[in-house]
C-alpha cells in the first residue's frame, strides 16, 4: 500500500553579498542594497508559509556554506509539489568556460564572499532534487540571464552591450569589471579549473526537478544597484504588492520587466525555465507552495 502524500512543503534560502572579500576581489564594487534584497525575499517567503533558512549575508555567504544549504534543502524536499525558493543579490561575473567546443565561451557566476560560484555548480545542485520538486531562483546580479544552467541566453541578448550600459549609467552596477573578474580568475585559475572539471559530469546528469529563474538582466547586461534595493528587486517587491498579485510567474515577470526597463532601458530581466519546463509551475501563483 503506497504511503499517503503529505501537503507540499516549501523551504527558502536568501543570500546577499554587498562586498566580497577584498583579498580575493580587490577593487570589487561595494553595493548597498543586497542585504535589504535578501530580507525582502525572506519576508515574501515567510508570508507564504515557507520555512525560511537563516539569511546568508556578507562573510557568511561562502561557497561551501551556500552549497551545503542547497543540498540540505534537496534532502528535505522529496515530494512532487515541494518548493525551494532561492535568491541571490550581489555582484555577478563571467569567466572562461571549460566546454569543448566552446559553444558557451563564458561561465556565469555569483560572486560570493570567498569565491565565484559557477553556473555549472548550480546546475549540478539542481540534479540532486527529487522528481517533481519545484526550484524557484531569483538572481539580482549582472550577467545573470542563465546563471542557473549550462546554457546561455545568447539568443535573447539585447542589442545593447555592457560597456555602453556602464558609460550611460554611472550608478552602481552589480557586476565585477572585466579586469577585476579576469584578475580574480587568473589569481585562482587552478581552483576554478578544478571546480569546472569536477562538475563536468553534471552535463550528463538528468534533471528531474522543475527549475525556473527570474533574473535581473540578460547574460550580456548589467543590473543596477539601488539605495534600498536593487532595481530588479524593488520591482519584484512592487509588483508582488504584499501578496495581491493574482497571477503566475510569466505574467509576474512581464510586469517586473516592464517596470525595470522603464527605468533602465539597458536592463532586461530574464525568464529562464530549465527544460523540460512545467507549465503548471510557471502558471502557479507567484511565491506560493
Amino acid at each position: 500500500m503506497s504511503q499517503a502524500l503529505r501537503a507540499p512543503k516549501g523551504m527558502s534560502l536568501h543570500i546577499a553579498v554587498n562586498a566580497p572579500d577584498p583579498a580575493q576581489f580587490p577593487g570589487a564594487p561595494v553595493l548597498k542594497g543586497c542585504d535589504n534584497d535578501a530580507r525582502a525575499m525572506a519576508r515574501i517567503a515567510s508570508a507564504n508559509q515557507f520555512i525560511v533558512d537563516p539569511l546568508l549575508l556578507g562573510r557568511a555567504a561562502t561557497a561551501d556554506v551556500v552549497k551545503k544549504r542547497i543540498l540540505y534543502a534537496a534532502s528535505e524536499l522529496q515530494q512532487p509539489g515541494d518548493v525551494f525558493f532561492l535568491s541571490f543579490s550581489g555582484n555577478g561575473s563571467r569567466i572562461p568556460s571549460m566546454e569543448e567546443p566552446q559553444d558557451e565561451p563564458l561561465d556565469s557566476a555569483w560572486v560570493l564572499y570567498d569565491r565565484m560560484l559557477l553556473d555549472d555548480e548550480l546546475y549540478e545542485l539542481w540534479t540532486k532534487f527529487a522528481p517533481g520538486v519545484r526550484v524557484l531562483v531569483l538572481s539580482d546580479s549582472c550577467s545573470s540571464g542563465s546563471v542557473i544552467s549550462l546554457a546561455t541566453t545568447a539568443e535573447l541578448r539585447s542589442e545593447t552591450l555592457a560597456p555602453v550600459v556602464q558609460k550611460r549609467w554611472p550608478q552602481r552596477i552589480r557586476g565585477l569589471a572585466a579586469e577585476i573578474a579576469a584578475q580574480a580568475y587568473n589569481d585562482n585559475e587552478e581552483l576554478y579549473r578544478a571546480i569546472q572539471y569536477g562538475v563536468a559530469q553534471a552535463r550528463l546528469s538528468p534533471l528531474y526537478a522543475q527549475v525556473l529563474l527570474l533574473s535581473a538582466c540578460l547574460d550580456d547586461e548589467l543590473a543596477r544597484d539601488g539605495g534600498t534595493y536593487g532595481l530588479f528587486t524593488s520591482k519584484v517587491v512592487e509588483v508582488w504588492n504584499n501578496g495581491s498579485f493574482p497571477a503566475g510567474y510569466f505574467d509576474f515577470w512581464v510586469q517586473v520587466q516592464r517596470r525595470v526597463t522603464t527605468e533602465n532601458k539597458f536592463q532586461h530581466p530574464a525568464f529562464f525555465p530549465l527544460p523540460p519546463g512545467d507549465p503548471n509551475f510557471e502558471k502557479s501563483k507567484v511565491f506560493t507552495i
